[in-house]
């Protein structure tokens, strides 16, 4: 049930980025996307607080401060991921997204004890040798120019950010009121007088899309977020990415016309599912 709910919010998060890619423009800052949709986000899970605060215990502080650290997290690898997606392409940065898993598996196996087998080191080896693949052209790897360095950084961040989620749940937190946390404590890291003018002025000029995505991205993170409370980190993140990395690469080939490299980005991608595959196998 949960790999399903794992499915769902992959999807979510894949149709959420393609949306993403079609209002980025240079004049606005990378920061301002990513308060944009944490501004609405944050009003849609903020009923978590109702069930919450009346419940909430003095050892929580520590958990609050997890939860802090990880909104960090979120904001620095968001923006940095923002910041990619004005010169790469959705395509390209869907194949890269998968060092988040990576990060994430590794913290699984390391701090949670979760299993560890040869299938998984090969679902590792996998993984590395795609993205070898992606930055390899002409007899050396590409110099990260269109801002492929900046998704590295994103998702090695990103999977640390999924590891302090982990821990908050061994708290008393309800599980959309980490969902609420994840997005609310970004805002402190993001906010200023230029970025909430701009976002302002990109919801008036995208205001259906920001409507679309403002509906999908807290979905894709509750379904998540739901999916690992209940599940290991090992299994449920990679079911996630996988699921994504599928959406943005046909969004981004079918509705961006994404087709330089073609071939490559396939052959990137199959090996990077069959990776995933591996490391659900128990």
């Amino acid at each position: 049930m949960y790999a399903l709910i794992a499915i769902f919010g992959g999807i979510c998060s894949g149709t959420f980025w393609l949306i993403s890619k079609s209002i980025i423009e240079e004049k606005y800052s990378a920061k301002t996307y990513s308060l944009l949709w944490i501004i609405y986000a944050s009003i849609i899970f903020s009923p978590a607080l109702i069930f919450y605060i009346p419940n909430m215990k003095i050892q929580d502080t520590w958990g609050i401060l997890i939860l802090i650290l990880t909104g960090a997290c979120y904001a620095t690898s968001n923006s940095l991921s923002f910041k990619a997606l004005r010169t790469i392409e959705l395509s390209k940065y869907s194949i890269i997204k998968p060092i988040q898993i990576l990060v994430a598996v590794l913290g699984g196996i390391l701090i949670f004890g979760e299993s560890f087998n040869i299938l998984k080191l090969c679902g590792f080896i996998l993984i590395i040798f795609a993205m070898f693949i992606i930055f390899y052209k002409k007899g050396q790897l590409s110099s990260y120019k269109d801002g492929s360095i900046y998704v590295i950084i994103a998702c090695i961040i990103l999977g640390f950010a999924s590891i302090l989620n982990k821990f908050a749940f061994h708290f008393s937190f309800t599980i959309f009121f980490v969902a609420f946390a994840n997005y609310f404590f970004q805002i402190p890291f993001l906010i200023s007088k230029e970025t909430c003018t701009q976002v302002v002025q990109i919801v008036k000029k995208f205001w259906l899309k920001v409507i679309i995505g403002g509906i999908l991205a807290p979905t894709a993170w509750g379904c998540y977020i739901l999916a690992l409370k209940h599940s290991n980190i090992s299994i449920i993140d990679p079911i996630t990415q996988s699921v994504t990395i599928f959406t943005q690469l046909i969004l981004g080939i079918i509705i961006l016309n994404e087709h330089k490299d073609l071939k490559k980005k396939l052959i990137g991608f199959l090996i990077v599912i069959v990776g995933i595959i591996l490391f659900n196998i128990k």
